[in-house]
């Protein structure tokens, strides 16, 4: 995942933008902490989706959209 994109003035949209995914990225942290290995690839309905899996997929995409946003080609994902 991104770590650290610095903000732009407060109240700009890129900083909101910016704020938001922060958020998001620390909720999903939070999800995930204090489980196993095990625990965090379980797939404990029919969806093929772990929560591992989930915050691979966040990531691929944001790193996508960062790089679209630098006009970079976005990476191709890697299993």
């Amino acid at each position: 995942m991104v770590t650290h994109v610095p903000a732009e003035a407060p109240g700009d949209e890129r900083g909101a933008l910016l704020a938001f995914l922060a958020e998001q990225r620390g909720a999903l942290r939070r999800t995930v902490l204090g489980l196993t290995h095990e625990q965090a690839t379980s797939r404990p309905c029919a969806s093929e989706l772990s929560l591992a899996g989930l915050i691979k997929h966040v990531a691929e995409v944001e790193q996508g959209w960062v790089a679209r946003a630098k006009g970079e080609q976005p990476a191709v994902a890697r299993d």
